[in-house]
């Protein structure tokens, strides 16, 4: 059963990886009715460039017109095509997109009298203050084109302006070329088709590129350092256990491979940005990488819940709660981990890949939250069990030190899959690097902790888990299986009175 489910993922992960070869400033739609669609931000620094390439555009017959023209052009008068606009941060460019749409009322909150749904031509509307950007904006129409003339166009731009900008597309057929509002339910639709690569970059130096964002392109550096501070650290882990090898437990072993795979992990994302910085292409180092990061992941979330319930410390044996929680939480880690590649190397174009975005981020927290629940639920049953023993009492008493940890666990928790999504929306686009440096400090900190909390000590009260005699170790065993089987008996009794 396992070696079955081991394949599935597997396959699966490699299914992931394939889907995102060319997916990072790719976008390719199919019969798209929506009239403004946001497809990424970037961040230009000195001599920013964009180059479009159209592979593939189709639009209805009726968008097209064959007056003084040899081949159907699209109208003069419905405009269509492209654009890159400076925006604050990605957040806003995000709520432009659903503001052109009809989804939400204006970014700027002035009410018009016109309704959620009435609006403008996007190029042209005041309200996103894209006529005052005339200057700094970026467009590539296509009105007045045939479908071979859009193919061969050429599409480069230079942004002399050093800012984030976002990229759209933007469908005005229908809407009145003079300026007045028309609500969108009344406008046909207008189903759209096209295939188009976007290569983003900028210059650093005479004739080096950079098709990193502007003030993410320290990353490959700092995920260098923070790889050498991970393996400062599995030397000192190693150090230790050969140090204190009498004292050594499984779970010491698996914490050390923990630390190894980070090591990696960051080693590896360094590579992989250093070359995607250099030629805007995947390689890869990519798919390294997300394997790396989802063995990191199912590591992390494995060892927490291990030194939570104690085992090979406290019990050589899991309880059948903790192996259900295991069988569930660590291959949901290994699905999330592969939606996660899917969608950070998807365009942000493509149809409900904000909501999606939404459903990995709440079944993350709640995949986080069950790791808790086995700790929580071995604290309680050791507390019901010492309050008919003696010496089960005094083990309650010391397990009592473990609420470190548990408030350590969900601090952690807390930070890097909340404030640090916080702080990263709410930082300009030249400080981007700031959010990723704290979740590396973050991770630096949790695992010092945690690495000096259950080091290997040959004093007994070194840790928390080996202050237990041998003796109360078996006592707790003892009554957790009591506990166990008293609640499987209470539960068919109650069952069976029911019936």
């Amino acid at each position: 059963m396992s070696r079955s489910l081991l394949l599935v993922l597997l396959f699966l992960f490699c299914c992931g990886g394939a889907l995102v070869v060319d997916a990072n400033i790719h976008l390719r739609v199919v019969n798209d009715t929506r009239r403004v669609i946001y497809i990424g931000s970037f961040a230009f620094g000195p001599q920013g460039a964009v180059r479009l390439e159209t592979r593939k555009f189709a639009a209805p017959a009726e968008m097209y017109t064959t007056e003084n023209a040899k081949a159907p052009v699209l109208m003069p008068t419905a405009p269509v095509g492209f654009i890159l606009i400076p925006v604050e941060s990605v957040s806003a460019a995000r709520m432009y997109a659903r503001y052109g749409r009809g989804e939400v009322g204006t970014p700027l909150h002035v009410d018009i009298g016109n309704g959620y749904a009435s609006r403008v031509c996007f190029i042209k509307d005041p309200l996103l203050g894209l006529q005052e950007e005339k200057q700094n904006r970026m467009l590539f129409p296509f009105e007045g084109l045939s479908s071979e003339d859009i193919l061969k166009m050429p599409s480069t731009y230079s942004a002399d302006r050093i800012g984030l900008y976002a990229v759209y597309f933007y469908n005005c057929a229908d809407m009145p070329d003079n300026g007045e509002p028309v609500h969108l339910r009344t406008l046909p639709l207008r189903p759209i088709s096209f295939d188009i690569y976007f290569e983003l970059y900028w210059m650093n130096g005479e004739h080096n590129r950079v098709y990193l964002s502007y003030g993410r392109e320290g990353l490959p550096n700092m995920f260098t350092f923070f790889g050498v501070v991970f393996l400062i650290m599995a030397l000192l882990w190693i150090l230790q256990v050969f140090r204190e090898w009498i004292n050594v437990k499984k779970i010491h072993l698996l914490m050390l491979l923990l630390v190894v795979i980070k090591m990696g992990t960051l080693f590896i994302e360094s590579m992989k940005l250093q070359h995607f910085s250099k030629t805007g292409k995947v390689s890869m180092w990519d798919f390294f990488f997300y394997i790396t990061v989802t063995l990191k992941g199912v590591m992390l979330f494995g060892v927490i819940l291990l030194l939570g319930v104690g085992w090979s410390l406290l019990r050589d044996h899991l309880s059948s709660t903790d192996k259900r929680i295991l069988l569930v939480v660590l291959p949901c880690q290994v699905m999330l981990n592969v939606c996660w590649a899917i969608i950070e190397e998807t365009s942000e174009g493509n149809r409900n890949w904000s909501t999606w975005l939404d459903i990995l981020q709440i079944l993350d927290v709640i995949c986080c939250c069950c790791v808790l629940f086995p700790l929580i639920l071995t604290i309680k049953k050791i507390r019901e069990a010492g309050s008919t023993d003696e010496s089960t009492a005094r083990t309650v008493t010391r397990m009592r030190e473990f609420r470190t940890f548990y408030i350590v666990v969900v601090a952690y928790i807390y930070i890097t899959r909340i404030v640090l999504i916080m702080v990263a929306n709410a930082v300009s686009y030249d400080k981007a690097w700031i959010a990723e440096a704290g979740a590396q400090m973050v991770a630096v900190l949790f695992y010092i902790f945690c690495g000096y909390r259950f080091r290997p000590k040959i004093r007994i009260a070194a840790t928390p888990y080996s202050i237990l005699q041998p003796v109360e170790v078996m006592v707790v065993d003892a009554e957790l299986k009591d506990c166990e089987l008293s609640s499987r008996n209470s539960k068919s009794t109650s069952s069976f009175m029911k019936s």
